[in-house]
């Protein structure tokens, strides 16, 4: 409401104009002197069609009270001029963004960071479609563009939850574990996963442990 102060002001108005009104009203016929009295008519209050008419009479007093009710309520209403305000991003609902990440040994610990990052920043999306695609040998996608925050939140977490829990590094050099290579087999090939898993192999047995 702009000025929702005019809305108390104005039904105080009103109230009181009505008040004054009614009660000027009902002392006109004694200011004027015109007021008089007529013998023999009160047998005419218990008659039937009197009855009715009297309670016609009410019924559509009460119908111009509620109606006039009604037109004050609304007329004070719009004059405090009630704003509805929002914003809306017309080209951004239609904005497709595809997040690709290369997802090779070198790359893993920054996507792990990229993924968080972009978590936050899904979630002040309003109507943009997202995507998810993780390329090394192979393209694999995670997930297709859609507007589905909560899904694209949940396959980001999982993602960099994977890769923080899955590198292992001993001595400045990395490698991984065994969950970690089967998440990322798709985008690998036959030779790349084989080399991988022999460097971890060594990297393992070179610190005297098994993997």
């Amino acid at each position: 409401m702009r000025f929702w102060w005019l809305i108390p002001v104005l039904l105080a108005v009103v109230v009181i104009a009505t008040v004054v009104g009614w009660m000027l009203a009902r002392r006109a016929g004694v200011r004027s002197g015109k007021k008089g009295w007529v013998a023999n008519t009160g047998y005419l209050r218990g008659l039937p069609k009197y009855q009715a008419l009297v309670r016609r009479t009410r019924a559509s007093l009460a119908m111009a009270f509620v109606c006039f009710l009604i037109a004050v309520i609304a007329t004070s209403v719009s004059a405090g001029a009630p704003v509805d305000r929002y914003v809306k991003h017309d080209k951004s609902a239609s904005r497709d963004i595809v997040l690709c990440l290369d997802a090779s040994g070198s790359m893993l610990p920054y996507d792990s960071k990229i993924g968080g990052a972009f978590r936050q920043i899904i979630s002040h999306f309003e109507g943009e479609r997202i995507s998810l695609q993780l390329w090394d040998a192979y393209s694999m996608t995670m997930f297709p563009l859609t507007d589905d925050y909560d899904m694209a939140t949940d396959v980001l977490q999982e993602m960099s939850d994977t890769i923080d829990t899955g590198l292992i590094q001993f001595g400045g050099r990395l490698s991984g574990t065994q969950e970690l290579f089967d998440y990322l087999a798709p985008v690998m090939d036959e030779n790349q996963g084989g080399l991988l898993a022999r460097r971890r192999r060594s990297v393992l047995v070179h610190h005297g442990l098994r993997p």
